[in-house]
């Protein structure tokens, strides 16, 4: 069949024309392909490079420093009072800093927080004691009272006066917060331009003796870590002998984390594969020794028979 000219000039045309769209749209696909690509590899690069507001707020190391008992803060009734108070009791502490006007990360390390230790079978209040520490001078008593409330409400556990009183919500001034910051290791930074402070997050566990002893870094951490942290910052006065033996076999890592620790499980292994051999030696020594002191007896046993037999015998030959 014969299409006339001008209608095949007209198909070719078209066709050029969507080819030519066609390609464009390819074009334009892969460079935006690439440039993805190159944006990702970017943003994979420079995830371990802190935003410019972060650097320099690294949470430090500060296990075994001892916290200044001596500064003063203002807790939910407006009350004085100093760090050392919350050790008169002899208990382990939970301590963290925030700031109520914070609009996401302090309230969720709050939660967090809160949300581990209701699954903690030690009691707040009776066991060990929570403080949160403001680092904002614009805070208020009555937003310390709210976040108090809060932290009761989500804990779960039925509220008494042990709990209430266990729950510390302290205000400081802007020099007694940034001493006991530096004293902790966790840094933070005001920001004019929003009114916002930069900071990181870590929650520490504090001796009844007021010496730091863990750090959780991240909120990564679990209930048995929080368990396990408190038996050892209580150095064994509270939990029971088999938290003891755990937290031997286990070691916290740079998070804080409790892991096993395979030299220990190795340690116990040969300590039972040892105890087992010497009860099993030590049994057959016995079984031994009990086997060879019946020897003696048997032997004379025997002769007495022997002897009492000839006797009766002779006896016997006589009477006939």
């Amino acid at each position: 069949m014969k299409y006339p000219t001008r209608f095949i000039s007209s198909v070719s045309e078209a066709g050029s024309s969507r080819g030519w769209r066609r390609a464009l749209a390819g074009m334009i696909g892969v460079t935006l392909a690439m440039t993805s690509v190159a944006s990702a590899q970017n943003v994979y690069r420079n995830m371990d490079e802190p935003p410019e507001q972060w650097a320099g707020l690294e949470i430090k190391d500060t296990l075994g420093s001892k916290l200044p008992m001596e500064l003063e803060f203002v807790n939910t009734t407006g009350e004085s009072v100093k760090v050392g108070d919350l050790f008169k009791k002899k208990r382990p502490v939970l301590m963290f800093m925030m700031y109520h006007r914070c609009p996401l990360l302090c309230p969720a390390t709050q939660e967090y927080v809160v949300g581990v230790l209701e699954k903690v079978d030690f009691k707040v209040g009776t066991d060990f004691d929570v403080a949160v520490v403001s680092f904002d001078s614009r805070d208020s008593v009555a937003d310390a009272d709210r976040a108090k409330s809060k932290a009761i409400f989500q804990y779960g556990r039925e509220t008494d006066e042990s709990i209430r009183s266990g729950f510390h919500f302290w205000l400081g001034r802007t020099q007694n917060s940034r001493k006991l910051a530096d004293s902790l290791g966790f840094p933070y930074r005001y920001l004019p331009d929003s009114g916002e402070y930069s900071h990181g997050t870590a929650i520490y566990l504090i001796t009844p003796e007021g010496y730091i002893s863990r750090c959780y870094p991240k909120l990564s951490f679990e209930a048995k870590d929080i368990r396990l942290g408190l038996v050892e910052a209580s150095e064994g006065k509270i939990g029971t002998l088999l938290d003891r033996i755990t937290l031997w076999c286990y070691h916290p890592d740079e998070l804080g984390n409790y892991i096993i620790s395979p030299m220990r499980v190795m340690q116990v292994g040969a300590g039972v594969c040892g105890g087992t051999v010497l009860t099993l030696v030590g049994g057959l020594w016995a079984w031994d020794r009990r086997k060879r002191r019946r020897q003696p007896a048997a032997v004379a046993a025997g002769a007495g028979v022997a002897d009492g037999t000839r006797l009766r015998t002779g006896v016997s030959g006589i009477e006939q």
